[in-house]
């Protein structure tokens, strides 16, 4: 209810038109295609607002201009807080502890970059973006962003999208190139693990995420199609790297006692034992093995195959 309010409150301070499915408003500003949305950009939540003036050419223009302004600065309009690139410019207010930026603040900022822009950009007017010539009625949301576009490019824009989703698919899953590349990765994975254990005596989580999204990555990236399969592997792998890591460590700790008293490790023996030692290191173990769970995560995460759609809400 927070966000819907907060876009609510934003939208009817520029004048468009909240919509609650989409959780969004949107609308023409100065012939400008504009939108305001809260949306996930990297591990933060912001209020964006997004307006199209189509012509990517401009791109730079628009940026070096933008940044020539200090009228901008001075109303608190700062220069990372821009995205312009693709004919699109997206104002971002990220959340903070104390929530989101008042919605009469916000406004206030994106009426001024709308109005900066006239002056700098054409406003596209309600032109069909795909065809340029066909006028439509109103704005509509294509997967979510603010466009515009005719009944006959939707349908264009429906038939590519089932095209690319078909290429897709019909991809080969190099299965045996993703274990390999997975395998290798494992064992990398598994020494770094072991040796910061053993420079630093304590065990992190973050390294098993680092793990997983190197797994993830270096699988998916080999076997070229994503899907459960790959998911399957690369998960797995990343939990049998972090466990390996802590044998490693294990197995560096028993070798440096077996030296100080004159004796040799039995590797066969330690091998054998290997379900023994982790019952052994019992707290050690189950804090490996809820890491490398958490790192399995984002090895999944990372290999998750693709969704090609083309949502059109109108």
């Amino acid at each position: 209810m927070v966000k819907h309010k907060i876009i609510h409150e934003a939208g009817v301070s520029l004048g468009l038109t909240f919509r609650p499915n989409e959780e969004t408003v949107m609308g023409m500003k100065e012939g400008f295609p504009t939108q305001v949305l809260i949306r996930k950009k990297g591990n933060n939540e912001v209020l964006s607002g997004v307006v199209r003036y189509d012509d990517k050419s401009m791109d730079q223009v628009l940026k070096d201009s933008l940044a020539a302004m200090p009228e901008l600065a001075q109303a608190g309009v700062k220069k990372k807080a821009l995205e312009i690139s693709d004919g699109m410019l997206i104002f971002n207010a990220t959340r903070g502890i104390t929530g989101f930026p008042k919605a009469d603040d916000f406004a206030r900022k994106m009426e001024l970059l709308v109005g900066t822009m006239k002056n700098i950009v054409s406003a596209p007017g309600l032109k069909c973006r795909k065809c340029g010539w066909t006028t439509v009625d109103q704005p509509v949301l294509i997967n979510g962003l603010v466009d515009r576009a005719c009944p006959g490019c939707i349908e264009k824009l429906d038939a590519e999208t089932r095209e690319q989703q078909a290429s897709y698919e019909a991809l080969p899953m190099n299965i045996p190139l993703a274990i390999l590349v997975a395998a290798v990765l494992c064992i990398v994975g598994a020494v770094v693990y072991g040796g910061i254990i053993i420079a630093t005596n304590r065990m992190y989580w973050v390294i098993a995420i680092g793990i997983g999204i190197l797994i993830g990555k270096g699988a998916g990236k080999a076997a070229r199609r994503l899907g459960w399969e790959v998911q399957v592997l690369s998960g797995l792998f990343t939990i049998i790297s972090v466990l390996l890591g802590l044998l490693f460590y294990a197995g560096y700790g028993l070798h440096a006692h077996a030296l100080k008293q004159g004796l040799t490790v039995n590797w066969t023996f330690f091998l054998k034992n290997t379900v023994g030692i982790f019952v052994l290191m019992k707290s050690n173990a189950l804090f490996s093995l809820g890491g490398g769970l958490v790192g399995a995560y984002y090895a999944t995460r990372y290999t998750r195959k693709p969704k090609i759609e083309m949502k059109v809400e109108r």
